[in-house]
């Protein structure tokens, strides 16, 4: 049934509440307000009215008897005894008692309403027709609380009252209000009990489901385990690491390298059958597969091809070495394996007891002790040691046998796991019960089923009429009692005090509980009889604790309260600081390990004891007990990763540390593994020694090889002719655009530019060594660069299988566009040499491949070791180094600053002399003749300077213009380069008379060389061309190349070949005949007749194929002999290159021949 409570809103009303006096024991209804313009509504709240309409005063009654009406006992109401206005009737706790407003219906200390009652106007129900005080009037625009929902919800939660107003004599319907609703799980009290969220928290205090368990080493869903069933077999979080193969239990199964191992019980892949580098097989199954050299060839078919005395072994491979197993030696017999002798192989099953590796799988005398004991849980059912502890049925408990329980001896012989129950207590012998105030049937209550109505022994007392009390308790007061109209008697309306008096005060319980605690009177209607009912009384009941005093014994919530003073059951102690729970403890219980709140911090691995439990680093430390992943397993001697084991995974074969070592040539075996030189000894079964050897030797062998520069004597040998060993190219510096050019001079066509390195500018000289590579100086940045000639010399920086490198790609006779490649990147520039200073501008090669740059700043001559770029020494010039030339040892130099000239001892390294210039000097190329005399082009004289060395004198001879570079032939005809007329001068060397000058037809000639095809070359700076020219004039051609070229020293290594060093070269090529390639080429033994002043040295290349023989790099000149060739790589042909050189040009070298020795595998 639906209700409306209504609780006047006091601040309308009053200014307060004060108080007054103790309240009466009795509430009459007809008591007046104590101030105008207040009345009472019996069990309602109370209600503004005007005072003009507050009725007569209590003298107009003839009231005398104190009162207060008081529905709520709260000590507040209406009356004199009040101890002020009820002007907050909602709110129980500020005014402590029933709330006034608490509809009868709902009430059970009402009796049941019934539709005979009659309406009063006190803001219930009273006829249960589900309308309050209907036809009841109120105060227009009178205002007041309602509340439909429970009222001990009031004050809890969300929960909270709601307004109705008056409007044309009636109330309106409850506005505002909120009421209980269905408790959903939010951090809210939503149905007002008291308590937020109740039977919806989960196990760890918030809303929704638990959380799901995950691996973290947290305990996620609350239930006080951690990780529980997410830990894997190596007890980390996720699935166990993936086994792999190594030697170790990844997964933590218990079992090592399962499924992973190959055939031949190793890691990785099964080893493809070595046939050897020859193709002939090794004589041992590497494969595993039950077959030897199972495909091996030689020369396209299957052969062993005489080999002897070969390592072999036919079992597993990877059975060889390991226990009693071990490899033998085989011979090619009529072109077939003959048995391998000597071998040991694995037997089929090992021999017990032996303490021998018999069936080599690298155990001994496995599957010989008893049967192993498999653990795993164990059981009480059987007499077995289950988990393999050496105990039998351990922490197992007796079964209980039940039997029928007896009394008094506190054991469960019943087996339901409680004890003595359905026993009497000690000492009471059970009787019927009597009413007697004693517990005679032993049943732990008091005359229950015998007391009487009114709770004693006997009969019930008499109904006495009249004093308005239920005498017989039997709910009903003075009935079957006349009534007579009393002076005391009260109208039956208290909101017309002034109606005829028709009812009287009654109350039905004890006289001591009427207006005690939540007791209150009520009103008896008489009509010629007294109703059986008393209205509105409230009678003690059964105490409740609610913070009212339900049994009206003037107690509150007596027996009731927990420790804090409150209802219900002790608040639970939260961590807070606070004893929550009232025992005098604080935060007790709830506290973590640490003493702090929350869960215990997470142990971390830091040598803390993080969570409090007395341990340190528990559970996160590694099996060394350090923090982090074990330590790796090194091999040292030591456990490393602390598993009880020392270097286990990771000794070698040969139970050593670091890689095994290689099998070597020797008689050991060296890897261990069971075989002995297994892939070391070559054809001959021999270690290291050659099979074979071819020699050279004889005017017939002499004639064979290939001469540059040499002549057959065929008395003597290979010897130094009158050829020169040709070298076609021509270097030029290219000063304007830094880079230098190289041009075929067989063609005249540029192949190839290059750019200088970062921080250089201004090239001016390019001298060529004996092999060919030229050397640039720079006059920016004080470098000397090396240019390589053949690219099987350049290296691949950027590592890419191929050469980068300036080429006339597009052939068009010139290197244009991308063909010049940035700076940097030309991996043909091999060396960039900065010896000190800033501006090298003499460059010259010595007899020895050596280096002299001559720095202009500090008057000094730097030289540089040819192959490395290392400076090996320095020398004073004697003046500003301008030109270079290097005539057998000395080394004359050109020194424009100071117009004076030097002389040098090469092999020394030290100044041997100096001349100053006489007359006009201004001193540029310079070249030496075959007679040693010296050649100066003297530019700002407009003549040619020519120094004897013989007798120190100096002639000069008039140009007719102002000659730069110089240039002389094998026979001693001088050319020069006139720049102003744009000629080329012819001089006889003898007389110093001007032979012929010769018009280029280009302009600005600098630079001068001769060619080794003894052509004249002029370099034309102002027309940035070369010309090429007969020795007698005739025009050959002119080509461009880069811009402002700069050029004065010995560009073509004409002057290096005829004068330094006259030198040429004897090739010769052998064929070993060897198909797969596999000749593997030993040392070289040599024959020479070397004079004082000769030399001669050898270098070596190989390829398995004539084109790639001819591609490949030679090696580094030497002198030894014999001449180790273990530098040079297996292959069918090998290149022997000798190279003759005098110094003299009257002495000669003589070669007598060659023996190389080689063998095969």
């Amino acid at each position: 049934m639906a209700s409306r409570q209504r609780i006047v809103l006091a601040a309308l009303l009053l200014s307060g509440c004060n108080p007054r006096s103790a309240p009466s024991p009795f509430l009459l209804p007809d008591e007046p307000p104590p101030d105008a313009g207040v009345s009472a509504a019996l069990d309602g709240g109370d209600v503004l009215v005007p005072p003009e309409d507050a009725g007569p005063t209590p003298a107009d009654a003839g009231a005398t008897t104190p009162v207060c009406i008081d529905l709520d006992g709260d000590g507040y109401g209406v009356g004199a005894d009040c101890l002020g206005p009820d002007c907050d009737d909602d709110n129980p706790f500020k005014h402590p008692g029933i709330v006034e407003n608490q509809p009868p219906c709902q009430d059970p200390r009402n009796p049941a309403c019934s539709p005979e009652n009659l309406p009063f106007c006190d803001g219930q129900d009273n006829n249960c027709n589900e309308e309050v005080d209907e036809g009841c009037p109120c105060q227009e625009g009178a205002v007041q609380s309602c509340y439909a929902g429970p009222l001990d919800s009031l004050g809890h939660g969300r929960c909270s009252v709601g307004y109705m107003r008056c409007e044309a004599g009636a109330w309106t319907a409850c506005e505002g209000a909120i009421e209980p609703e269905e408790e959903v799980c939010n951090g809210h009290d939503d149905n007002c009990d008291g308590r937020i969220d109740e039977e919806l928290i989960n196990a760890c205090g918030s809303c929704g489901p638990v959380p799901a368990e995950i691996c973290n080493g947290q305990d996620d869903d609350c239930d006080g385990e951690i990780d529980e069933g997410l830990i894997n077999d190596c007890g980390g979080c996720g699935p166990p690491p993936d086994e792999v193969c190594d030697g170790l239990d990844n997964d933590c199964d218990g079992e090592v390298d399962e499924d992973l191992r190959n055939a031949c019980g190793g890691c990785g892949p099964i080893p493809e059958e070595a046939c050897g580098a020859g193709g002939h097989g090794n004589g041992v199954d590497d494969n595993c597969d039950g077959e030897v050299d199972e495909g091996c060839f030689h020369g396209g078919e299957l052969s062993c091809d005489g080999r002897e005395n070969q390592p072999c072994y036919e079992g597993p491979a990877h059975t060889a070495g390991r226990g009693l197993c071990r490899g033998g030696l085989r011979d090619c017999i009529n072109d077939a394996w003959g048995a391998c002798e000597g071998q040991v192989l694995p037997a089929d099953e090992e021999v017990c007891d032996n303490g021998v590796d018999d069936n080599c799988d690298g155990h001994i005398d496995e599957g010989c002790g008893p049967d192993a004991c498999v653990p795993e849980a164990e059981r009480c059912d059987d007499a077995i040691d289950n988990n393999c502890d050496g105990r039998i049925n351990e922490n197992c408990e007796p079964a209980c046998a039940p039997e029928p329980e007896r009394c008094g001896n506190g054991v469960d012989e019943d087996c339901d796991g409680e004890v003595d129950e359905g026993c009497l207590p000690m000492g009471c012998e059970p009787q019927q019960e009597v009413c007697n105030g004693g517990d005679d049937d032993c049943d732990g209550l008091i005359d229950e089923g015998v007391a009487n109505a009114c709770g004693g022994c006997g009969e019930v007392p008499a109904e006495i009429c009249g004093d308005g009390q239920d005498n017989d308790c039997d709910g009903v007061i003075d009935e079957n009692c006349g009534c007579v109209q009393q002076p005391d008697w009260v109208s039956c309306d208290p909101d017309r005090p002034n109606q005829l008096a028709a009812c009287r005060v009654c109350y039905a319980g004890p006289a001591d509980t009427a207006n005690v605690g939540v007791c209150r009177a009520g009103l008896q209607r008489c009509s010629e009889r007294w109703e059986d009912r008393c209205r509105g009384q409230v009678l003690p009941g059964d105490e409740v604790c609610d913070g009212l005093d339900n049994d009206c014994d003037g107690e509150v919530d007596e027996g009731l309260l927990n420790r804090c003073g409150s209802c219900g059951a002790e608040p639970l102690e939260v961590c807070d600081g606070l004893d929550n729970d009232c025992d005098g403890e604080v935060d007790e219980g709830v506290l973590n390990a640490c003493g702090q709140c929350g869960e215990a911090p997470a142990e971390v691995c830091d040598g803390q004891d993080n969570d409090c439990d007395g341990d340190t680093d528990e559970g996160v430390s590694n099996r060394c007990g350090q923090c982090g992943a074990e330590p790796l397993e090194l091999c040292n001697g030591e456990d490393d990763d602390c598993d009880g084991e020392v270097d286990e995974g990771v000794r070698n074969a040969c139970g050593g540390c670091g890689p095994t070592p290689e099998e070597i040539c020797n008689g050991i075996d060296d890897d261990c593994d069971g075989i002995i030189d297994d892939g070391a000894v070559n054809a001959c079964g021999r270690c290291g020694e050659p099979c074979y050897d071819f020699e050279w030797t004889g005017v017939d062998a002499w004639n064979a090889g290939d001469r540059e520069g040499t002549e057959v004597d065929p008395q003597q040998g290979v010897t130094l002719g009158q050829s020169q060993w040709s070298m076609p190219f021509i270097w030029i510096a290219n000063s304007g655009e830094n880079t230098v050019s190289k041009l075929n001079t067989d063609t005249g066509r540029e192949v190839g530019r290059y750019r200088m390195p970062s921080g250089t500018s201004s090239p001016s000289r390019t001298a060529v060594d004996l092999d060919g590579n030229v050397w640039v100086g720079l006059r920016g940045g004080g470098a000397a660069v090396k240019i390589a000639l053949a690219e099987a010399d350049c290296i691949d920086r950027n590592n890419n299988g191929r050469i980068d490198t300036s080429r006339d790609n597009n052939n068009n006779g010139r290197i244009d566009g991308a063909e010049l490649l940035n700076t940097g990147t030309d991996e043909c520039i091999v060396l960039d040499v900065r010896p000190g200073g800033s501006c090298i501008r003499a460059v010259a090669i010595d007899a020895e491949n050596r280096v002299w740059a001559g720095e202009w700043d500090s008057s000094t001559y730097y030289v540089i070791d040819g192959a490395d770029g290392r400076v090996v020494g320095s020398v004073s010039a004697g003046g500003n180094p301008y030109g270079a030339v290097i005539d057998g040892y000395t080394l004359w130099s050109s020194n424009r600053g100071n117009s004076t000239l030097g002389r040098i001892d090469v092999r020394n390294i030290r100044r041997t002399g100096l001349w100053n210039v006489p007359g006009c000097a201004s001193l540029y190329g310079i070249a030496v003749d075959p007679r040693g005399r010296v050649w100066i082009g003297n530019f700002g004289c407009g003549d040619v300077l020519r120094f004897d060395p013989s007798n120190n004198s100096w002639r000069r001879t008039s140009t007719g213009g102002m000659p730069r570079g110089m240039g002389v032939t094998a026979d001693g005809v001088v050319y020069t380069g006139i720049y102003s007329s744009n000629q080329i001068g012819r001089i006889n060397s003898d007389t110093m008379g001007l032979i012929a000058r010769y018009n280029v037809g280009q302009s600005g000639v600098i630079g001068l060389a001769l060619d080794d095809s003894n052509n004249v070359w002029a370099v034309n700076q102002s027309s940035s061309t070369a010309t090429k020219m007969t020795l007698n004039g005739n025009i050959l051609g002119s080509y461009p190349v880069g811009r402002q070229p700069y050029t004065y020293s010995d560009m073509t290594g004409q002057a290096l070949r005829t004068f330094t060093v006259r030198n040429g070269t004897w090739t010769r090529r052998f064929d070993s005949g060897r198909v797969p390639a596999d000749a593997v080429w030993h040392e070289a033994t040599w024959e020479a007749n070397l004079p004082a002043g000769t030399s001669a040295r050898l270098r070596f290349r190989s390829g398995d194929t004539p084109g790639a023989t001819d591609a490949a790099a030679w090696t580094a000149w030497t002198s030894d002999n014999p001449a180790s060739l273990a530098g040079v790589p297996m292959g069918r042909y090998l290149d022997v290159q000798v190279q003759l050189q005098s110094n003299g040009r009257d002495t000669r070298p003589f070669f007598r021949g060659v023996e190389v020795n080689w063998w095969r595998p």
